[in-house]
């Protein structure tokens, strides 16, 4: 915890106590508790470090899933941008089928053309099993911030 803030809050609180010494909880109010007691000041200061610590965590995971979710957003784009294209090339085909059609010549798969687009189609649609393979990794990515998922501490004890 940061010195300052520590010193702080100490004056903070004993001027809300009127200037008395910090009392002892859990025993006797003397300087020496044989008890092991904690002073009101320890328990805030232990508590206030906890809180910052839960805070830090929850902010660190915030950020991750932040993070993960423009990368999804990223990729669904991705496999958005490489879809369009595919019916772009699926309208090319539909023309030049369409224009040998009226012009009453044969239509054969072996054509440049059709072989190029076709071809194109297979790698676009390649690509877009890779990206969703990538999403599908990236979905499954936990927060690096929690190590131990939330509860493990009391089934250790």
């Amino acid at each position: 915890m940061d010195l300052r803030l520590f010193l702080f809050m100490r004056g903070w609180l004993r001027r809300c106590a009127g200037g008395a010494p910090a009392k002892r909880v859990g025993g006797d109010a003397s300087p020496i508790n044989e008890e092991g007691g904690m002073t009101i000041m320890d328990d805030f200061v232990k508590k206030t470090e906890e809180g910052i610590k839960t805070l830090k965590e929850t902010a660190e995971g915030i950020a991750f899933n932040v993070e993960k979710q423009a990368r999804m957003a990223g990729k669904k784009m991705d496999i958005v941008r490489i879809q369009r294209n595919i019916r772009k090339i699926y309208a090319e085909i539909g023309e030049y089928v369409h224009g040998e059609y009226v012009m009453g010549r044969p239509i054969a798969m072996e054509t440049p053309f059709l072989k190029e687009r076709v071809t194109s189609i297979s790698e676009m649609q390649l690509d877009i099993g890779r990206i969703e393979a990538e999403m599908e990794s990236l979905r499954k990515t936990q927060s690096p911030f929690r190590e131990e998922p939330p509860g493990s501490e009391e089934k250790k004890a």
